[in-house]
């Protein structure tokens, strides 16, 4: 992450956005691609047609793993800390 700012055109789900960020455009469209990939798999296995609605439980899904995987994290620190 960098103090720079600038813009950065990403395609989630059919739509184009442009974004104004400090991080770089391959991690913000590696981001964006996971967002696309929640999605379009949301809308193959759903009976849903509403992006707004895809868009919220593709979002729940994202923050979901990302909580685990925290959880994770912070388990194995405690271990380690335990153990020096």
């Amino acid at each position: 992450m960098s103090n720079t700012l600038k813009k950065c055109k990403v395609s989630i789900f059919g739509e184009h956005y442009i974004l104004v960020t400090d991080e770089t455009e391959e991690h913000l469209q590696a981001a964006a691609l996971v967002v696309d990939r929640v999605m379009r798999d949301i809308a193959s296995k759903s009976q849903l047609t509403d992006s707004k609605r895809i868009a919220v439980l593709a979002a729940l899904q994202i923050t979901s793993k990302e909580l685990l995987s925290q959880q994770k994290s912070d388990k194995l620190i405690n271990l380690l800390d335990a153990m020096l």
